[in-house]
């Protein structure tokens, strides 16, 4: 027992190979002197020793004489009736664990501690030592646990992928060997996957695509045009060379036959063919796709699959803003930021990059709900890719990036709703969202949010309530910009703060009566002046919003003299509220007029950005109402002459 004890400490060592190799020798000795004395007792002990020795994962690599210990564990075990003394119940003792063979599921560890190509060839070996009946159970295992005939080779090939050590013509020969044994055994599953990876080293290792292709094609001579695993080969093949079209026609086939696939070749396959379809701007079958390997990612029932499972949605959210359903984009992550709670950051590399990326699209969809450009802190502008939550190889160094809270999450989110005038109840319930209470800095991002999207509908009254939760912010954060130090530490307040009063008004009037401003060029660009009046009886009902006088009797349509750039920008909007061009080439004029003033005005008051949206838009529905009128006076003058012409005849 001490001596088994002594083997297990070894494996925690990197130097101890050597020590580990004549220690078992030694065990072995012991054990069998033991046996003479207490047969019983011993055989429990080697049992116990050999388990925990297969279970194990030395520091050193893997057991050197692991495929010698299976067989004796199995040999223990098939025999365990006539070795054990009849005061031991051998029944009791077991050699499965939920109808799973306990000695596969050891040599399936085994298994997936294989660094290297060369060493699949001892494996495949000892493979073919083992009786049949072993042989097909550890196949059946295989399928039970739902890893992937592949977990014979995959190990090996990642890490000298990883490495950068694979040999093209070295490895692949490899491989064509491997391939022979399981033609041997039978296992066709098998086979094609030697076939796949051969191509696969080709490929993604050797860079010859066509090399790559010419292999999988002799496989589907060998295993069937059918054989879902060469299928999905190719895809890969063609979805690496940016043949996203051919790629996803494989992939649609094979979704379509519905063939089945164990769950981690699902979750690959399905996040290829989602972003293939990205590729070529079929958006619904890429947030399908999508679904579907967040589907598949949930069954494979690990904690550490649920990072990627939530990046699949994440994924979805953004092909169906791509799609223009940016409503369903926004519910869809309301529900992946519920998930992120559940997710530990720190739990895993995979873990931290969900986080990561899961804030770094909310500020994407922020730059393209506001058409606003958005900087990263290396100065680079704001992207994303297909793909790019559930990116099953994040950055080494994505764990080291500081991550804002959560609650920031859902105020982005929030702004985003509130840029896209809709109402998904995000920001109306967001206290209910905030584990924390409300932070400073998210209300000043969502309060924001809400003064541009009552300035772009436009809506008089619901300006007036956003600029109420509007300066409380604005109060805080400009008293606060000079107490900042240089520390680039980001620092964030949960507090709740005091309503806006009427001093906070008056301190801030100048930058208010932009906003003021920006609004009225709103109302102008979209003829909406019925907004302009209810904003005006809006702040008279609001006896905290103090706005000054001249500028209220401006917007009220009264000729005054004015004072300042502000009020005589205002008065020179008012004043094409009265004109009224009905001529047609002059009303176009008119909206190439205003869009010009207001365009100006927006470069003075720094709001360049927000009003040259509304002026490209507004251009866009005018050009093409004048078109379409003009194309129908066209048409009606043809026809009328037309007509004539036949009458005459």
């Amino acid at each position: 027992m001490l001596r088994g004890a002594q083997l297990i400490l070894l494996t925690c060592f990197e130097d101890k190979k050597e020590s580990y190799l004549e220690t078992f020798d030694r065990f072995e000795i012991e054990a069998d002197n033991s046996d003479v004395q207490e047969t019983g007792s011993s055989l429990l002990v080697r049992m116990m020793i050999y388990t925990k020795l297969l279970l194990s994962q030395p520091k050193f690599g893997i057991l050197p004489n692991w495929s010698s210990i299976v067989m004796k564990l199995n040999a223990l075990f098939k025999n365990k009736a006539e070795l054990l003394p009849t005061s031991i119940p051998h029944k009791e003792i077991p050699t499965e664990v939920d109808g799973v063979s306990a000695v596969s599921f050891l040599i399936i560890n085994q298994i997936h501690q294989i660094e290297t190509i060369e060493a699949l060839t001892p494996l495949f070996e000892f493979v073919d030592t083992l009786d049949s009946d072993t042989r097909k159970e550890l196949f059946q295992t295989i399928d039970q646990i739902d890893i992937g005939v592949d977990v014979f080779v995959r190990g090996a090939w990642l890490h000298e992928f990883e490495k950068e050590t694979i040999d093209c013509e070295k490895h692949s020969a490899i491989f064509s060997e491997l391939e022979s044994f399981a033609n041997i055994w039978g296992y066709n599953e098998l086979a094609v996957v030697c076939v796949k990876f051969s191509a696969v080293i080709w490929d993604e290792s050797g860079g010859q695509k066509e090399k790559a292709l010419k292999l999988i094609d002799l496989g589907f001579a060998k295993y069937g045009d059918s054989n879902s695993c060469l299928i999905i080969a190719k895809a890969k093949v063609l979805f690496r060379a940016k043949e996203y079209g051919k790629s996803l026609t494989l992939s649609n086939q094979l979704i379509d036959s519905n063939i089945p696939l164990n769950n981690s070749a699902k979750t690959f396959f399905y996040r290829d063919a989602a972003i293939c379809a990205e590729n070529e701007n079929n958006y619904s079958q890429a947030r399908k796709y999508y679904l579907l390997g967040a589907s598949a990612s949930s069954k494979k029932e690990l904690l550490e699959n649920k990072p990627m499972e939530v990046g699949f949605k994440a994924d979805a959210a953004l092909a169906s803003w791509h799609g223009g359903n940016k409503e369903e984009c926004i519910q869809d992550l309301v529900n992946v930021l519920f998930e992120l709670k559940e997710i530990d950051p720190k739990s895993s590399l995979q873990a931290a990059h969900c986080h990561a990326i899961s804030r770094h699209i909310l500020l994407w969809l922020q730059q393209e709900a506001t058409k606003q450009k958005k900087f990263v802190p290396n100065g680079e502008e704001v992207s994303i890719y297909p793909g790019i939550v559930s990116n099953p190889e994040p950055s080494k160094d994505i764990g080291k990036q500081g991550l804002t809270p959560i609650e920031i999450a859902w105020y982005m989110l929030a702004s985003i709703e509130s840029y896209c005038s809709l109402d998904v109840g995000i920001a109306s319930k967001i206290l209910v969202s905030l584990v924390s209470g409300p932070i400073v800095e998210g209300e000043f991002i969502l309060s924001s949010s809400r003064l541009d999207a009552a300035i772009i509908k436009p809506n008089g009254e619901l300006l007036v309530y956003a600029l109420k939760s509007f300066v409380p912010n604005l109060s805080y954060v400009l008293a606060n910009a000079s107490n900042k130090n240089e520390s680039i530490d980001i620092s964030f307040t949960y507090q709740t703060l005091p309503e806006a009063t009427r001093a906070d008004f008056e301190r801030y009037g100048s930058i208010i009566e932009n906003y003021l401003l920006s609004f009225v060029i709103s109302c102008t660009l979209q003829n909406k002046w019925d907004e302009v009046d209810k904003l005006v009886k809006q702040i008279s009902r609001e006896p905290e919003v103090v706005i000054r006088a001249e500028l209220i009797s401006i917007l009220e349509c009264n000729e005054i003299n004015t004072t300042d750039a502000i009020a005589y920008n205002s008065k020179l909007l008012i004043r094409f509220r009265h004109q009224q061009n009905r001529v047609p080439i002059n009303v176009i004029i008119g909206v190439f007029h205003r869009t010009l003033v207001a365009i100006k005005i927006g470069i003075d008051i720094r709001q360049s950005n927000l009003i040259s949206m509304l002026a490209f838009e507004s251009l866009k529905v005018n050009w093409l109402a004048f078109w379409g009128q003009q194309r129908h006076y066209c048409a009606t003058i043809t026809l009328t002459g037309s007509a004539t012409i036949r009458m005459a005849g």
